[in-house]
């Protein structure tokens, strides 16, 4: 079955270490999706951004957000992806990302739509190593 339908997605991230100090931030994700598969999945799993700064900046997830991804998951899986939020894109290095999921879900995705800070961003201070 192809579909085009709307994809909501949360992701909580921290940062890594810089200068003492490391950033938490909640980014919310909406868009059109489109491809085949069933209409209504639900998963979760672990993801990193890269955004190519040298400081941190979350406002740097605000902007355009663009995936494509299959998914295949009854209670657990697996999945390939390559996601955009603003100005970061997973995973570092180019290419696809893959890795364990879990929840439901059976499809093969192209997502248009945008990001932006559902929460302002939290500092901590850190031991950088």
């Amino acid at each position: 079955m192809f579909y085009v339908g709307g994809i909501f997605e949360i992701y909580t991230l921290w940062s890594d270490c810089v200068d003492g100090k490391k950033a938490g931030v909640r980014v919310h994700a909406r868009g059109y999706a489109f491809g085949p598969g069933f209409p209504i999945g639900i998963t979760g799993g672990s993801i990193e951004f890269e955004d190519n700064l040298s400081y941190i900046n979350p406002q740097v997830f605000n902007g355009s957000y663009l995936k494509f991804s299959f998914e295949v998951a009854v209670g657990g899986g697996g999945g390939v992806w390559r996601t955009w939020l603003g100005g970061a894109h997973s995973p570092p290095g180019g290419g696809l990302d893959s890795g364990p999921i879990g929840g439901y879900s059976f499809n093969l995705i192209g997502v248009i739509g945008d990001s932006y800070l559902a929460t302002t961003p939290v500092y901590i201070d850190c031991q950088c190593i």
